[in-house]
């Protein structure tokens, strides 16, 4: 499945999307990750903490890791499905 890449303005109302954005009045490290309706949110406090939320989605969500350069763990499955009404919020302040 592809997942395009497009701006707010951009998208249709339409189906599923998945929203990185920053959490206003936050503090600068704080993440958030949770689902809403069929949609997926991924925040920061910061433009290096919604990066860091990211990677958190990819490695609790979907098993992937990170362990140094050229050493990596992805699942050959995946493109699993998400259950988006049953996805457990993450939060780190």
């Amino acid at each position: 499945m592809d997942i395009p890449i497009i701006s707010e303005d951009e998208w249709s109302g339409e189906g599923p999307k998945i929203q990185l954005g920053l959490l206003d009045g936050a503090l600068p490290h704080k993440i958030s990750i949770h689902s809403e309706d069929d949609h997926l949110y991924i925040r920061g406090g910061s433009p290096l903490a919604m990066q860091d939320a990211v990677y958190v989605f990819l490695e609790i969500y979907l098993g992937c890791h990170w362990y140094a350069p050229g050493v990596t763990k992805v699942p050959k499955q995946i493109c699993q499905l998400i259950n988006l009404q049953h996805l457990n919020p993450y939060s780190l302040i």
